[in-house]
């Protein structure tokens, strides 16, 4: 492997991790407020002993005036708050985030062209590399859109389908010989909070199910796993083979809120995996004046 092949792979590695950091303290949230920038401590435990003096993450995001991600860092807190993980980006003349490097020259790119219709079809390139190749409808929301590998190879293809109220309700993934490769579908409420999603694998069997709920100001409070298959979603572990877990069919995570900003913002979340404490997320939030 190309070492910036490898350098690139490493480094998506932390992105996803980092990510579902991100989509797990957010899901059903929005930041109100003309925000600068977010830090984030998640401070890790268990349901058996649980210490809050172990911080299992901390991340910071830095914000534009208009209110798009303009860097975000990951620290290694056990080796001297070190950058494990760190990228900046800027946005072209229509909106869209564009990643940039050490020195501050563009790792993507986009280029736009239309179908008989009008219809836009934009490329988003990483390197020279196509990534992917998306197709939006009359209503500029995405139909379709295929990934590719770096060298050009088609890796799969994914299928958008929206209520009325465009909200994405599912998205369906085949290879590149057509053939099947999973399914994700979701409910949403009429606030456009996800109140349940469900996944399955190529042969259509359901490796996740979860259901949420919200508060009057969109926060999370409930979260409820209910996959009778695996522990999580997660296909090596099966839930009767889980030692942290009494229950074997279902597990419900409670969200408990305090101390609140002039915004409303919180900043402090406790997680509770059955009724036991499993992490406390704490926040620190700056604002534009």
């Amino acid at each position: 492997m190309k070492p910036a092949v490898l350098l690139t792979c490493i480094l998506l590695a932390h992105l996803n991790a980092w990510s579902q950091h991100i989509k797990e303290s957010y899901l059903g949230f929005s930041l109100k407020g003309k925000v600068k920038a977010l830090t984030e401590w998640n401070y890790e435990g268990n349901s058996a002993n649980f210490k809050k003096d172990i911080i299992g993450s901390k991340f910071k995001i830095f914000y534009s005036k208009k209110g798009q991600s303009t860097a975000l860092y990951a620290y290694d807190l056990s080796n001297h708050n070190k950058v494990i993980y760190s990228h900046t980006s800027t946005y072209d003349k229509k909106g869209r985030q564009v990643y940039l490097d050490s020195v501050g020259k563009p790792q993507t790119s986009y280029s736009d062209s239309y179908d008989s219709n009008r219809n836009l079809i934009e490329n988003y390139y990483s390197g020279k590399y196509l990534a992917i190749r998306t197709f939006y409808n009359s209503k500029r929301i995405a139909d379709s859109s295929y990934s590719y590998n770096y060298g050009g190879g088609f890796q799969n293809k994914t299928f958008f389908y929206y209520d009325k109220a465009d909200d994405d309700i599912e998205e369906s993934t085949y290879g590149p010989r057509g053939n099947f490769q999973g399914k994700e579908t979701r409910k949403f409420d009429k606030r456009h909070n996800m109140i349940e999603e469900v996944s399955v694998d190529s042969n259509n069997r359901r490796y996740s199910k979860q259901t949420f709920k919200y508060d009057k100001n969109d926060n999370l409070l409930m979260r409820i796993d209910s996959n009778i298959i695996y522990y999580r979603g997660d296909g090596s572990q099966k839930l009767t083979s889980n030692k942290e877990s009494s229950r074997k069919d279902v597990l419900v995570y409670t969200y408990l809120y305090y101390f609140f900003d002039k915004n409303h913002n919180w900043l402090q979340r406790n997680e509770l995996r059955d009724g036991k404490i499993d992490r406390v997320t704490k926040r620190e939030i700056e604002y534009f004046p």
